[in-house]
């Protein structure tokens, strides 16, 4: 059984788009309330929200629109 692979590019293309939107709605939203945090606990949260959002926000948006 051959499998198809998914071109590399088509893979970079909707998780570079997924990215765009979510990056500036955390610096908005979600890095001034973490102000105080150390920086490891700040790091933490942000990498949970982002790939939170890009999984289950933004990610499957972008797929059901780019795809064939």
């Amino acid at each position: 059984m051959s499998e198809s692979k998914v071109p590399r590019w088509k893979m970079a293309v909707p998780a570079s788009a997924a990215v765009y939107p979510v990056s500036p709605a955390a610096e908005l939203v979600l890095l001034p309330r973490l102000g105080g945090l150390p920086m490891a606990a700040r790091d933490a949260v942000t990498a949970l929200a982002f790939s939170t959002a890009m999984t289950c926000l933004t990610l499957p948006a972008l797929t059901g629109v780019l795809h064939d």
